[in-house]
């Protein structure tokens, strides 16, 4: 589990590790300069550039917010569905940096995406808006939407719902070829090969398990994701906020029953008190979203009078 953290850098007695923030978990997650030289300080804003919603924020010279735990960051990430809740989730934790190829500001790519032209990229990133870095809002939709499908297709696979897993819900999760080989793997009733083990026609969980930790490491790679181990507290923290989502999505993905999908919404969700029901006879769970709409309770009150109404008739 993310917990809170100082200076894991300083308590390994490494050099350098005096950095301005470092002491502060509310910095935890965002770039802190090491000249501690903060200017601009100007909350992130929603912007259109050409036609386009955009995260505009001041470069890395920020601190913002005052979230000092960055536990709930994954689900938070996941609930991002508009671009206030872009700004919102930006202020507490600090923006992604990422590009409209889904990488790293600055990065060159890599082979998993060759049509990267990183010149006009970062000309546009930089310099589209004046004195200001600029995020396109579609990509933060996408990845929020596609990690929350991963999650909740991790809790199907292990619940037993496979019906549930369909064909779209693929398609949000995984990129297009990625996902097309995933839907292949499940439906055509022959063995599945991997790159490493051979899963049998029906074994829906080993065959959803190997596709989600194969784009977990294509996620630690694409994103440079450099966590530290803090020795004392045995917890992994990032340096960047990106390697949050990574880092937090593998703990998710390996301990899904602190996980549970929305008898409601049918989203994912983080259950904070106590592990998710599983088995056919499991009650039904509700997210905190649908909770703070009344639906559970209506739900209930719906139940009973069906019960009831059943009763009735006998």
């Amino acid at each position: 589990m993310i917990l809170n953290v100082t200076n894991p850098l300083r308590e390994l007695g490494i050099a350098g590790a005096d950095f301005p923030g470092m002491d502060d978990p509310a910095a935890i997650g965002r770039n802190v300069l090491p000249s501690g030289n903060v200017q601009g300080l100007a909350a992130p804003q929603i912007r259109r550039v050409a036609g386009e919603e955009v995260l505009a924020y001041r470069g890395s010279d920020f601190v913002y917010g005052a979230e000092s735990d960055p536990r709930k960051l994954l689900g938070q990430f996941m609930a991002v569905a508009d671009a206030s809740d872009v700004q919102r989730f930006a202020m507490k934790y600090g923006p992604l940096e990422l590009c409209r190829y889904d990488l790293p500001l600055g990065s060159r790519g890599s082979q998993a995406s060759m049509n990267h032209d990183h010149e006009a990229c970062m000309k546009w990133h930089y310099d589209a808006e004046p004195g200001f870095l600029i995020e396109p809002v579609d990509v933060w939709l996408r990845l929020a939407k596609r990690t929350e499908a991963k999650v909740r297709i991790a809790f199907l696979a292990q619940t037993g719902d496979h019906a549930e897993i369909t064909s779209d819900l693929i398609r949000i999760a995984f990129p297009e070829s990625t996902a097309a080989r995933l839907i292949s793997a499940l439906t055509s009733g022959t063995p599945f090969r991997s790159s490493g083990p051979t899963f049998a026609a029906n074994d829906w969980v080993g065959i959803v398990r190997w596709f989600l930790q194969e784009s977990v490491d294509d996620l630690f790679s694409a994103w440079e994701v450099r966590p530290w181990f803090w020795w004392s507290k045995g917890v992994l923290v990032g340096m960047f906020t990106r390697e949050f989502i990574p880092l937090q999505l593998a703990e998710a993905l390996t301990a899904s029953r602190t996980w549970a999908v929305c008898s409601s919404c049918r989203l994912a969700y983080q259950r904070v008190k106590r592990a998710a029901p599983s088995g056919p006879t499991r009650n039904k769970n509700y997210c905190p979203k649908c909770k703070g709409a009344g639906i559970d309770g209506k739900e209930r009150q719906r139940a009973y009078r069906d019960k009831h109404a059943k009763g009735g008739q006998q």
